[in-house]
């Protein structure tokens, strides 16, 4: 019987996860006939972490609270189920959120390498360096928000840049051969600032501001930043095609202005706030209904897009307080393991943008948590095995 090596099951584990980082801005696009490509990635990671496991006996701490409150997560998801009014889509959205917390407990068991990390973030800076070239492929920009396809929100595009972002980022100051980084870094850049999302470049801004908090004593060294983004701006504010675009994102009057649009995100949540959650149960109106609970207001479905509220109003008080405990235990973990405040910065900006943005089904928010999930325990792990560390 041949056995393979535990480092080299962890190579393989990490090359088909590296695959999943890279392709999952694509994921509208890459589809076939039974389901996306990234979903198939996200099997296949399961079934090697599950061959693992069961190579190694590599045991799971059921007491952890990654997995306590995985599992309430789990729990709660479905039990909401019961208390909707659309039950086919609330198990529809039950499955989607099953899917990924259940990909990241299974990621929370692989003891993963300083090397399989370095893998992974590399195959994140390429995924923004991917898309900036499907762009260039695909005829560039005209006068228009970029995004990937026509059933592609550039919201969403611009919440997936933020991982590249920072990751090159933190990549530019830990290795001394960073062209790579660097290219990621610029690129990225653009293709957030193409997307036109204010929310993505807040929540940049947001989470630059950590970084810079968390390195006071280094500022002189980390400034460099500030004039290429200035650069990147610049650039971009002189081409006709994306003038109107770029002023979108960094001019304080459009952000002024959308406050007081029928439909706008301000107005949503008025009435989140003053109606759905006053008459709501304990248990909300059930996982994947939140945006049918507007159609007597709007006359279809319109999403809240703002997670934070999507979860009170699925989930109801109980599921809130288990969702805020669950991304509160990887930021608190961030803190106390992560000595990068560079990906500090970045779970600060994704817990910012999903402000914004329905984000609870979407792989951009669930691939950050799924990164620092793995620094986090590699860290741990270290500090384990030597407490001077």
């Amino acid at each position: 019987m041949i056995r393979i090596a535990k480092r080299d099951f962890l190579a393989a584990i990490s090359i088909i996860l590296s695959m999943y980082f890279m392709f999952s801005p694509f994921e509208d696009i890459l589809v076939t006939n039974i389901g996306t490509i990234s979903k198939g990635l996200a099997v296949l990671t399961v079934f090697f972490i599950l061959l693992f496991m069961l190579s190694f006996n590599q045991k799971v701490n059921i007491a952890s609270k990654h997995f306590v409150f995985s599992m309430l997560f789990l729990i709660i998801t479905w039990i909401s189920i019961l208390f909707s009014k659309y039950v086919t889509q609330s198990i529809s959205m039950a499955i989607t959120y099953s899917s990924l917390i259940g990909l990241y407990l299974f990621i929370s068991f692989v003891p993963f390498s300083s090397n399989n990390i370095k893998m992974l973030k590399k195959a994140i800076e390429l995924s923004g360096i991917f898309v900036f070239f499907y762009m260039i492929l695909s005829g560039g920009i005209d006068f228009s928000r970029f995004s990937l396809s026509s059933n592609n929100d550039p919201n969403n595009l611009a919440a997936f840049m933020l991982a590249p972002i920072f990751v090159s980022l933190n990549n530019i100051f830990e290795e001394k051969k960073n062209s790579l980084s660097i290219i990621s870094f610029i690129l990225s850049m653009v293709i957030l600032l193409l997307t036109g999302s204010r929310g993505a470049f807040l929540s940049l801004i947001l989470g630059f501001v950590t970084w810079l908090f968390l390195n006071i004593k280094k500022i002189r060294q980390i400034v460099f930043f500030i004039p290429v983004v200035i650069l990147i701006v610049v650039i971009l504010g002189s081409l006709e095609s994306v003038q109107n675009i770029i002023y979108r994102v960094i001019n304080i009057e459009s952000y002024i202005y959308d406050i007081t649009l029928y439909g706008s995100r301000i107005h949503i949540w008025t009435i989140v706030l003053n109606d759905l959650i006053p008459n709501m149960s304990i248990w909300g109106y059930g996982v994947g209904n939140s945006s049918f609970e507007l159609i007597p207001y709007f006359g279809y479905a319109y999403g809240i897009h703002n997670t934070y509220l999507n979860s009170l109003i699925e989930f109801g008080v109980i599921g809130f307080i288990v969702f805020l405990a669950f991304i509160g235990n990887i930021l608190k973990d961030s803190f106390k393991f992560s000595k990068n405040s560079l990906l500090i910065g970045l779970l600060v900006s994704i817990f910012v943008v999903i402000f914004f943005l329905d984000s609870l089904p979407k792989k951009y928010f669930w691939n950050v948590l799924f990164i620092m999930l793995i620094i986090n325990n590699k860290e741990r792990n270290l500090r384990n095995e030597n407490p001077d560390y």
